[in-house]
C-alpha cells in the first residue's frame, strides 16, 4: 500500500520522505502516525502525538477531508491516500 504525505510547517524538516510503501491493505491514521514517529525521531511525537492524541497544533486532511470530519485518528487509509499535515493557523 503506498500513502503520499504533504508535512508543512516543522513537520516538514522532520518527515524526510514523502510517499510510503507499507506492507499493509489498510492501516489507520494512528498506526501510521506511531509508525512514522518509530520511524523517525521521538521529537516528532512531541509535535504530532504528544501524550498519545493527535495535537490540537495541527489538522490532518486525507484526500482533501478534515480527518476530524471522518473517524479521526480512527480513520483506515487505503492504497493512494494523500495525507497533508498542517499547522493550525492561529492570531489576529
Amino acid at each position: 500500500m503506498r500513502i503520499k504525505v504533504n508535512p508543512i510547517g516543522v513537520i516538514e524538516e522532520m518527515i524526510k520522505e514523502r510517499e510510503f510503501c507499507l506492507p499493509h491493505e489498510e492501516i489507520s491514521l494512528e498506526n501510521f502516525f506511531v509508525f512514522l514517529v518509530r520511524r523517525y525521531e521521538a521529537n516528532l511525537e512531541e509535535h504530532l502525538l504528544p501524550h498519545g492524541s493527535l495535537s490540537s497544533q495541527y489538522f490532518i486532511l486525507i484526500n482533501g477531508r478534515n480527518s476530524k470530519l471522518l473517524e479521526g485518528l480512527k480513520t483506515q487509509l487505503k492504497d493512494g491516500d494523500n495525507i497533508l499535515i498542517c499547522p493550525t493557523l492561529t492570531g489576529g
